[in-house]
C-alpha cells in the first residue's frame, strides 16, 4: 500500500488534508515548511502519525484564515492553530511562533510518505525536537514521542547526537 493511501486510511478515508492545506499554501504564495514527527519521516525510517505539523510566518494568518474557515475547524492557540475536518482522522498544526521562522528559510523539498514538501533542515528539525523533549510543560506522552523521534534521527545521521541536550544525553548512552 502506497505512503498516501496508508495516511488516507488511518485517517478514516475522508480527504486529504495534508495535499488540501499543501496546495492552499502554495495556491496563496505564502512560505511554509514541515516540522514535527511527520517531517523525521524525511530523513528517518517513516512512522505514520495522525498529525502533521506545518510551520508559517505570522505575517500570512490574516490572509490564510478565511480559507481555512470555510473548510476546517480551526482551534487558535497561542502560538498555532489546530485543523480538523469532520471527515477525516488527521490533524493539521499550523505553527506560527516567530521563533520557528527560521526553519522555512533553512527548509529543502523532499518526499515524506508520497508529498513533495519543504521540510525543516535535519539539524534544525532536531533541535525544536530536542526542545520539546526536554520541556517540562509536555504530556509525559508526548515527551516520549519527541524522544523516540530523536533517536529516528539520530540513527540515521549519528552525527546529531553532539547537539543533545545535556539532560537527554543519559538516555541515550547506548547509541
Amino acid at each position: 500500500m502506497k505512503s498516501k493511501n496508508l495516511l488516507k486510511k488511518l485517517g478514516g478515508g475522508g480527504p486529504d488534508l495534508i495535499k488540501q492545506i499543501k496546495d492552499t499554501l502554495e495556491k496563496l504564495n505564502i512560505p511554509y515548511c514541515v516540522t514535527g514527527g511527520f517531517a523525521v519521516n524525511a530523513y528517518a525510517k517513516p512512522v505514520i502519525t495522525p498529525e502533521c505539523e506545518f510551520v508559517i510566518p505570522l505575517d500570512y494568518i490574516k490572509e490564510l484564515m478565511p480559507v481555512l474557515d470555510k473548510k476546517y475547524c480551526v482551534e487558535m492557540r497561542r502560538d498555532s492553530m489546530l485543523l480538523t475536518s469532520p471527515d477525516s482522522e488527521l490533524k493539521i498544526l499550523i505553527h506560527t511562533e516567530a521563533g520557528l521562522h527560521k526553519l522555512i528559510d533553512s527548509s529543502s523539498e523532499r518526499d515524506i510518505l508520497g508529498y513533495r514538501m519543504p521540510v525543516a533542515a535535519v539539524a534544525d528539525l532536531f533541535g525544536v525536537i530536542a526542545g520539546k523533549a526536554e520541556t517540562s510543560q509536555q504530556k509525559p506522552a508526548d515527551k516520549e514521542k519527541h524522544f523516540l523521534d530523536l533517536l529516528r534521527l539520530i540513527e540515521a545521521e549519528p552525527e546529531l547526537k553532539k547537539q543533545l541536550p545535556e539532560s537527554l544525553k543519559d538516555r541515550v548512552k547506548s547509541l
